[in-house]
Formats: structure tokens, C-alpha cells, sequence
């Protein structure tokens, strides 16, 4: 018998049928052996090139050990076949075209579960996995996430190839189960084969064909755009998987109404097994491998639709519990809870978690839950997956900070100013502020010893100085005794008496002779005429009285008399001649005594008489001789009688002949060993002396004059400070280093003298926060604010904020509706036949008809009638419905 073209119709499906089949893994888990390294090893050179083994290639795989005489395909047997990259299984050679060509139409035998050109050159290009499960006797073929030509992993493609060995199910006829597994189709066409972004052009084709371009059967939508919508199909109850049975190498008719070979029922159009006429799906019991709609949840690899998905919360493929690798096996068709095969999902490890970036997630069964948000947040959603910072200074009722203070709300607490003076911070940080009472502390009194201390909130009073005291602050804490005797402007005693200080007070001596004191203290004297009392004369009568401020004074005695009191008070005529100490006459001269005067003979030669009266003979002065000079004219001559003297030569000279009459310039700047300048400054000659320069820049010149200098220490001056507050000041000899500036300061000068803030804000084409983040710029530094709903905060101090893609959650538009993520949000685009109920996309209702409908079955069998009372609410007309492709997150 040939090979047939088989109709196969579309599945009616109702809200939330459309799921496609998830893929089979080995029993030893994954896939099987990665063809990745064998397709390279098979052109290590040209591997990656266009048409490489990555690209177009294939790799020969032994079935024997399954199919020990092989798998007949139109009276030829194959123990090896090839798996090619392009998408399909080929007899006798490998597969390279990449452009899909028609079933029928191809040239070989191939077997198609999705003809197209593959390329899984990029790392993340997808993977080709073999199986060998000789244990179920089978060879899962798969093509695992792969994208297409040229390099594309924008839209990628999982399915399977399941070859199934039956010979027993057919009375020892050859036999080989063909069954196509679709989980995710997401791309038609390769680049290649004129498509665009991986659709359009030479699209897909799936199916089987013997390469005699007349036998073959072509899956729906083979070729066309609708290629894409088999995840959404079926011909064997469980959308996304179709079966064929080869044998003999021919395909039976089932449906026809005929009984072929290997067929145990063809019930034509009243067949109710969906299009299967053979023990696959015939039997009605668990453990023939198919699962029964409304009998069984699950039959061996099979599992209805609606339960053939882990639970919220786990990931894998549910496995039933009659099959042999369930670790809760109990040979009966149903599903533990959680299924087998299903595992717990880390979301802890995974960061799929919601949890606030402030708590920690902790994974559990089926889910996780988050910590408390800490002290200081608000935990809005009672679960630890927001937490909002906690505003303390909001809170007038029960204020954190003391009524004195100032509270400021900062990330997770608060800070409050500090105790105003008069206050003590009891627990140090503003929080409670009590009195502090100033006058207990004897100590360290705050009052002055003479005044009283009142203690008041917050502070403190003094009572005023007493008298004599001067209050020095105006309040009583300091009280300083006032110098009366100091205030010269209003003098307090007389100013003939001496005034003396006292504690609080003052005294005053008594008035000098010649004064009355009038208040009996010394503050008020008056003078005395001494002159007017003629009875009792004051002075000698050849002299003037004269009254003074205070006493008297009398007129100098005349020539030729003693004062006898040396105040005119009494005189007596002076023998002149007689004081030998004070010769009137020289002693050259004679002198002769007369009445109030006195005669000197004439000077001896030799002698000059200087007055001319013999009282005064002076030698002839030699030093006057300047046009001949006796002593050097750095010395002083002086005369003596009968000769002369010189001083000392100056400092700074030699006295040649050690009497002055020479002097010779001493040169300081040669003596090395006791060197007159400081070693900074040069030394220079100069009569009688030596200059020094003056000291360099960074030392003190203490003499002035460049003979000692000292390093100034330029880091001391805290007045003028030569580096910048945030850098440390190091003197060096004769200057000073200034530190670093510290991060997040410029350094103007480039020597740490002035360090500028650096505003991080205003950089543009680097910003320091995230995007919606708002930069605040401080001192040293910067702060970001929280990103905005929508965002995640990365680091949890808003320098990055991601766009939370709310598409990557299951559903979340429901199963006609497709996600679009947008910044900070996303939109739900509805497909056609659907309409948008609130959040979700919902079948419209309007497009379903309540009447009795007729549709084609899978593979030709086919029911007509009420055969069901609830069937009709579950059929979308044919025709008016387009079963978009929803791609399934594994």
C-alpha cells in the first residue's frame, strides 16, 4: 500500500486548552547525548562556516540496537539513519539542502517533524540531542531552543522525533511508531530561503515522505505560515503530538472504513478512539499508554491536557505513577501531588522571588516567603516583599526625638539634633533632653564666689557683683575687683597721695608737708603759704621766698656763698680758695680768696688760658691736629696733659700696633670654622663687618639678618591654613606636602590645597543613578532616590533601576493574549477570536454557536451528532478561528 496524504483535522479547543506537548526526556534525565562536539568533530575547520556542520550538517546514528532488522521505509530496511540539523531524519545519506521542499516531493526517505533551515553555530543557538531509551525501545530525536540562519536566536524552535519500535503490536510484522512532539515554534524560515526575521519565504514543511515524491503524508499547514499552529494540533488527543504507524514500510489508511494491516478496528466516521485504529489508543484501560479524556489523568508518557504541566511553583514533566521511572509508582494512572517529575523551583536561587531587596527570601515547597522587613521599614504587604521606609518624624502623636530637638527621617531610622546648650543628652542621640542643674556643680562653678546661682530650664542666673566689683560678662559669672586707683580720668585720691587697691576697695596715703589734708584720707590736699609767715622767715634774707603748690622754694643763694641747705634757706660766704676739691682756680694758678669771690693768678707757659682769668689752663690739644692726625680715623684721640690717647680699634678690625693709632679690616666670611652666616644665606665682606643674605622662602630669618634661619613649620598656621581642610599638611624642610584630595572632591590646584565637591549629579553621559532615580548631589558623595514602581532596585540604593518584565509571569494576559512589556509596565495585545475582560484576554462568546457541528477527526476518524451533551460548547467553528502559536517557557 502507498503512502497517503491523510487529512487531519483541527482540534476544537475551549478557554485554556491551548498548550502544546512538553518534550520527552530520557529515562537517565535531559535530553541524551548533545550532537554539538560529534558535528564539529565532523568538520572541525568549517564548523562554523555558512553550510558548516553547525549549520547544514548531520550526524549517523546506529537504531540496531532498537531495530535489529532495521526500519523498512518502502521495502528497504536502515539500521542507521541521520539525524540532520536542518530539522529532519534521512535514509541512506545525509541531508544538507536547507531550503524545505514540499512533502511530497523530496528525494530520499525522510522522516520531518520540522523541515527548515536550522543554524546552531552561536553558543546560544540551541542543541541536537539523541536518546537511545532501549529500554522502552525507542530513539528520542531532539532539536532543543534552536534558531535559524544566519545566526539568529531571536525566535527559537523545540521538537521532537520519537522512533518507537511495534513489531510485537503487529504479529512480528516490521513495525516503527512515529510520533512528533511540538513545544515551542516560534520561526518559519531561514534567511537563506528569503524569509525576514525568521518568517515568510520557503516556510516549514513536517510530515513524512519516501522520497518517490507520491507517497508521503504532510502534517497541517506544511509549508505555510500555519506550520507554526501544531503545537496548537493534534492526532492523538494531546495537542502538539501526532502518531503514524509504519508497517511493512506502508502507512495504514485508518479512518477509511477499511481494515489494513495492523489495524484492529477502522470504524470509518463512527470510530470514537479520535482516529486511532490500533491497541496505541484503542483500549480504554490504564497501561495501554494512551490517556483516556474524563478516565485518565495520565497513561504512561502520556498525560491529559490541562494536567500534563507541574503545578505553580514547580518545574519538569509530571511523570505518572504506572511508569516505571515514578519514584511513587503504584501502577495506577494517576498523578502524585506534586506529580513525580516535578521539582521544587528555587526561587531564592533562581531570583524569581518578589522579595524586598531589605529581607531575605526562603525557599519552601511549591513556593518561598520572604523575612520581616527590618526595624526602621514598613512591611506594606505583610509578607516582606515591599518594604517602605518607616517616617519616625511623622509621628507627632509618639515623637521619637525630645521636644528640644530636631528629628530627621533618614533610610530605615532617624537622627535627632542635639540637646540645646542647658541641656544633658541622656541617651546621646537627642532622644531625651533633661535640665542640667548648672549651680550643683561646685566644681566647676558657673556663678562667681560673690554672687548667687539660680538654676532655670535650660540655664541658669546669677545674682549682680557688689559693689566695688565690675560684673566682666554683665550676668554675674565673673566678678573681677575694680582698681579704683587704676581710673586715672576720675582719680579717687589726691594726686599728691600715693592711691593703694584693696579687696572691693581703695586706700590713699596721708598728704604730703605743705598740704592740709582736708578729709583726713588723703583724698583732698591743700596747699600751705609758707612765705606769708614773716615771724618765723623760711629763707635767709639775701635770698626770695617764693610760695610753691605744696611749699616754698627760695631764690639760689648769690655768687660767693654756700647754700648751706642747697634750698636758699641759709647762706654763707665761700671760701673758694679753700675747697681743694673743687679748685676754683687751675692748679697751675694762684688763688686768692675775696667777699663773695675770689682772684686766680695768671696759667704758666705752655698752657692755653682758657677764660682768661687763670681759673682754667689747658694743655695744647694735639688731637685737634686734623691735617695730622696721631690716632687711626677709626678711633677717638683724646688729649692728655702733655700728650694724647686713642680709643680701641671697632670691632671688626686689627689693631696693628695695639694703641689705636692703626686699624686693619678683619675679613669674617673666610673663617669657615665659625661661620657668621647661616649655611642657607652667602656671606659678603664689608669694612669693619659682613652682611648675610636673607633667608630663603619657608624659613624664618630670627635675627633679621640672615645669621640663623629656621624652618616654618607652615602646617602650624591653623589661622591660615595652606592645604585643604579634607587633606592632611606635612612640613618639610623649608615647605610643606598637602595630601590627596579625598573621593568625590577635585583637586583645583593639583597639590591638595584646594579641594572643590565634585557634583556627580550633573554627569549626563554616565549618570551615577538609575533610570527614574533622582540624583542628589552631597558633600563628598551623591544619594540616588528609590527607583520607581516598576523597576527593581538593583543594588538597593537606586544607581540601578531594571524594567521588571511583568511578560516573563505565566499567563499574564491569559491564554489569547499576548504580553507586551513597556518601561515600568506592559500592555496585553488580544488575538483574533479574543477580547480583553478586565486584565486577561478571554475567547469572545459571540464566535461560538450552540448547534450540532461536523468536523474531520485527527487522522480520518471522525464523530457526528450530539454525540456529547457539553461537545458543541467546546468547538470553535472552523474556519473563523486562528490558533495563534503561544510559545511555552519550559
Amino acid at each position: 500500500m502507498k503512502f497517503k496524504s491523510i487529512v487531519i483535522g483541527l482540534i476544537a479547543l475551549g478557554a485554556g486548552d491551548a498548550l502544546a506537548a512538553d518534550l520527552v526526556q530520557c529515562p537517565s534525565g535531559g535530553f541524551g547525548v548533545p550532537q554539538r562536539v560529534t558535528l564539529i568533530a565532523l568538520d572541525p575547520l568549517g564548523a562554523l562556516d555558512d553550510g558548516g556542520s553547525l549549520d547544514d550538517g548531520g550526524v549517523a546514528v546506529d537504531v540496531s540496537s532498537v531495530f535489529p532488522a532495521g526500519i523498512n521505509i518502502s521495502g528497504n530496511s536502515y539500521t542507521t539513519v541521520y539525524m540532520n540539523v536542518n530539522g529532519n531524519i534521512s535514509f541512506g545519506s545525509q541531508y544538507s539542502t536547507f531550503t524545505p521542499v514540499a512533502i511530497p516531493g523530496l528525494d530520499r526517505p525522510i522522516i520531518a517533524p520540522y523541515f527548515s533551515d536550522v543554524d546552531i553555530r552561536p553558543i546560544n543557538g540551541g542543541e541536537l540531542y539523541v536518546c537511545n531509551d532501549s529500554a522502552n525501545g525507542r530513539f528520542i530525536f531532539t532539536w532543543d531552543n534552536v534558531g535559524y540562519y544566519d545566526q539568529k536566536t531571536d525566535r527559537t524552535n523545540s521538537y521532537q522525533a520519537i522512533l518507537t519500535f511495534a513489531d510485537p503490536e503487529c504479529g512480528g510484522i516490521p513495525t516503527a511508531d512515529i510520533e512528533f512532539r511540538y513545544e515551542n515554534l516560534e520561526w518559519t524560515t531561514g534567511d537563506a530561503s528569503d524569509g525576514t526575521g525568521g518568517l515568510g519565504g520557503s516556510e516549514a514543511v513536517a510530515g513524512i515522505d519516501a522520497g518517490d515524491t507520491i507517497n508521503a503524508v504532510a502534517l497541517p499547514g506544511s509549508g505555510t505560515a500555519a506550520v507554526l499552529d501544531l503545537v496548537n494540533d493534534t492526532n492523538a488527543n494531546t495537542l502538539g503530538v501526532f502518531r503514524y504507524r509504519l508497517a511493512q514500510g506502508t502507512l495504514p489508511s485508518c479512518g477509511n472504513g477499511t481494515l489494513e494491516l495492523c489495524e484492529t478496528c477502522d470504524e470509518g466516521v463512527n470510530n470514537d478512539n479520535n482516529g486511532s485504529c490500533t491497541l496505541i489508543c484503542q483500549l480504554n484501560e490504564c497501561g495501554d499508554g494512551f490517556a483516556h479524556f474524563g478516565v485518565e489523568v495520565c497513561d504512561g508518557d502520556e498525560i491529559s491536557p490541562g494536567s500534563d504541566q507541574c503545578p505553580t511553583g514547580y518545574e519538569g514533566f509530571p511523570v505518572c505513577n504506572n511508569s516505571a521511572v515514578s519514584p511513587d509508582f503504584n501502577d495506577t494512572c494517576t498523578l502524585s501531588s506534586p506529580p513525580a517529575g516535578c521539582d521544587d523551583i528555587d526561587e531564592c536561587t533562581e531570583g524569581t522571588d518578589n522579595c524586598d531587596a531589605l529581607t531575605t527570601c526562603v525557599n519552601n515547597d511549591g513556593g518561598f516567603t520572604c523575612t520581616s522587613c527590618p526595624a526602621g521599614y514598613s512591611d506594606v504587604n505583610g509578607d516582606g516583599t515591599e518594604c517602605v521606609d518607616i517616617d519616625e518624624c511623622a509621628d507627632t502623636a509618639n515623637p521619637v526625638c525630645d521636644t528640644l530637638t530636631t528629628c530627621s527621617n533618614t533610610t530605615g531610622g532617624f537622627t535627632c539634633t542635639a540637646c540645646p546648650d542647658g541641656y544633658n543628652d541622656v541617651n546621646g542621640d537627642g532622644t531625651e533632653c533633661v535640665d542640667i542643674d548648672e549651680c550643683a556643680d561646685t566644681a566647676n562653678p558657673v556663678c562667681d564666689a560673690l554672687t548667687t546661682c539660680s538654676n532655670t530650664t535650660g540655664g541658669f542666673t546669677c545674682s549682680a557683683c557688689p559693689d566695688g566689683y565690675d560684673d566682666v560678662n554683665g550676668d554675674g559669672t565673673e566678678c573681677v575687683d575694680i582698681d579704683e586707683c587704676a581710673d586715672t580720668a576720675n582719680p579717687v585720691c589726691d594726686a599728691l597721695t600715693t592711691c593703694t587697691n584693696t579687696t572691693g576697695g581703695f586706700t590713699c596715703t596721708a598728704c604730703p608737708a605743705g598740704y592740709t589734708d582736708v578729709n583726713g584720707d588723703g583724698t583732698v590736699c591743700v596747699d600751705i603759704d609758707e612765705c606769708a609767715d614773716t615771724a618765723n622767715p623760711v629763707c635767709d634774707e639775701v635770698t626770695t621766698c617764693t610760695n610753691t603748690t605744696g611749699g616754698f622754694t627760695c631764690s639760689a643763694c648769690p655768687d660767693g656763698y654756700t647754700d648751706v641747705n642747697g634750698d636758699g634757706t641759709v647762706c654763707e660766704d665761700i671760701d673758694e680758695c679753700a675747697d681743694t676739691a673743687n679748685p676754683v682756680c687751675d692748679e697751675l694758678s694762684v688763688c686768692n680768696n675775696t667777699e663773695g669771690g675770689f682772684v686766680c693768678g695768671a696759667c704758666p707757659d705752655g698752657y692755653n688760658d682758657i677764660n682768661g682769668d687763670g681759673s682754667l689752663c689747658e694743655d695744647i690739644d694735639e688731637c685737634a691736629d686734623t691735617e695730622n692726625p696721631v690716632c687711626d680715623e677709626l678711633t677717638v684721640c683724646s688729649n692728655t696733659d702733655g700728650g694724647f690717647e686713642c680709643t680701641a680699634c671697632p670691632d671688626g678690625y686689627t689693631d696693628v700696633n695695639g694703641d689705636g693709632t692703626v686699624c686693619e679690616d678683619v675679613d669674617e666670611c673666610a673663617d669657615t670654622e665659625n661661620p657668621v652666616c647661616d649655611e642657607l644665606t652667602a656671606c659678603s665682606n664689608t669694612d669693619g663687618g659682613f652682611t648675610c643674605t636673607a633667608c630663603p622662602d619657608g624659613y624664618t630669618d630670627v635675627n633679621g639678618d640672615g645669621t640663623v634661619c629656621e624652618d616654618i613649620d607652615e602646617c602650624a598656621d591653623t589661622e591660615n591654613p595652606v592645604c585643604d581642610e579634607n587633606v592632611a599638611c606635612n612640613n618639610t624642610e623649608g615647605g610643606f606636602l598637602c595630601g590627596a584630595c579625598p573621593d568625590g572632591y577635585t583637586d583645583v590646584n593639583g597639590d591638595g590645597t584646594v579641594c572643590e565637591d565634585i557634583d556627580e549629579c550633573v554627569e549626563t553621559e554616565t549618570p551615577v543613578c538609575g533610570e527614574g532615580s533622582e540624583c542628589t548631589n552631597t558633600e563628598g558623595g551623591f544619594e540616588c532616590s528609590e527607583c520607581p514602581d516598576g523597576y527593581t532596585d538593583v543594588n538597593g540604593d537606586g544607581t540601578v533601576c531594571e524594567d521588571i518584565d511583568e511578560c516573563e509571569m505565566v499567563d499574564i494576559c491569559g491564554e489569547g493574549g499576548e504580553c507586551v512589556n513597556t518601561a515600568g509596565n506592559y500592555t496585553c495585545e488580544c488575538d483574533e477570536g479574543f477580547v480583553l475582560d478586565g486584565a486577561e484576554c478571554v475567547i469572545d462568546e459571540d464566535l461560538v454557536e450552540d448547534n450540532t457541528t461536523q468536523f474531520v477527526s485527527g487522522s480520518g476518524c471522525s464523530a457526528a451528532g450530539n454525540s456529547s451533551p457539553g461537545s458543541a460548547l467546546m468547538l470553535l467553528l472552523l474556519g473563523l478561528v486562528s490558533v495563534r502559536v503561544r510559545r511555552r517557557v519550559k
